[in-house]
């Protein structure tokens, strides 16, 4: 029994250390955010694109965070094993890993509705 509890440690661990390599692996190559401009002052489109990108970034690093923090949650309460201060532990982290992703997702909506309506396109 210990052999196994010890072994479903290090499978957790690794599938958590590997869960961002394969989360990340669908994402399109990057490119460089700030082109060499020469020196000359960006335009306004140059600073929208600037903040949709980092933006962009920010949420889906704050997605992989709040996942994570799920599945952290769903592993704290499969090893509770019925010990009720440890399930009320995984309980409140499932939650507020629920409440994170949920916010983001608000940020994300509310930012690109906030887009549309600065640049008259009212349509998604």
């Amino acid at each position: 029994m210990n052999k196994i509890k010890s072994l479903s440690k290090w499978v957790v661990i690794i599938v958590l250390l590997a869960m961002p390599v394969v989360t990340l692996a669908v994402l399109p190559t990057p490119t460089n955010p700030i082109p060499n401009n020469g020196g000359i002052d960006p335009s306004l489109d140059t600073v929208q694109q600037y903040i949709e990108t980092i933006a962009g970034f920010l949420i889906t690093v704050s997605l992989v965070i709040a996942v994570i923090m799920i599945v952290i949650a769903g592993i704290m309460w499969m090893f509770a094993r019925g010990d009720d201060e440890a399930v009320k532990k995984a309980k409140m982290t499932l939650k507020n890993g629920v409440i994170g992703a949920f916010i983001v997702l608000a940020v994300g909506l509310i930012l690109r509705l906030l887009t549309n309506l600065v640049q008259g396109n009212f349509g998604f």
